[in-house]
């Protein structure tokens, strides 16, 4: 779990689906462990941060109901994601569509409480992702 930032949008909650070098594809379990690595570290980047410019992520926001790619982003390891509970506290008492529409408020509300919900809706996530894979493959 993660704060991923794109440009010209907020910090906003994601989960990370797939962590891998730029250079080429590693494989990462849910600890952040490359495998025959030592682990994760500063950023949960194998490496740590003098490494994290190596890596990028793909990430599913939280509290999207787009449905197709607008849910998901690769970011950057190095500035544009950090781990969620390092800045839980600050970022979550912004709300950073204060003066926007209710929609947008009720959808930050929903990624936080999504973001603090734990793994069991990641169960949710994979089966939406399944389902949403299906009937993209269905169609072409």
């Amino acid at each position: 779990l993660v704060w991923a930032k794109l440009p010209g949008f907020p910090w906003w909650p994601a989960r990370v689906r797939r962590l891998e070098q730029r250079s080429a594809p590693a494989a990462v379990d849910e600890a952040g462990a490359a495998e025959g690595g030592d682990g994760a570290s500063a950023g949960g980047v194998p490496g740590g941060e003098a490494a994290a410019a190596a890596w990028k992520a793909r990430v599913r926001f939280c509290g999207t109901t787009f449905g197709d790619c607008r849910d998901f982003a690769t970011v950057s390891c190095d500035g544009t994601m950090v781990p969620f509970a390092e800045r839980a506290d600050e970022y979550a008492a912004k709300m950073p569509y204060s003066g926007k529409s209710k929609a947008m408020r009720k959808q930050w509300k929903r990624a936080l409480e999504q973001a603090q919900a734990g793994p069991e809706l990641e169960l949710e996530l994979d089966e939406e992702e399944k389902a949403e894979a299906e009937a993209a493959a269905e169609e072409a």
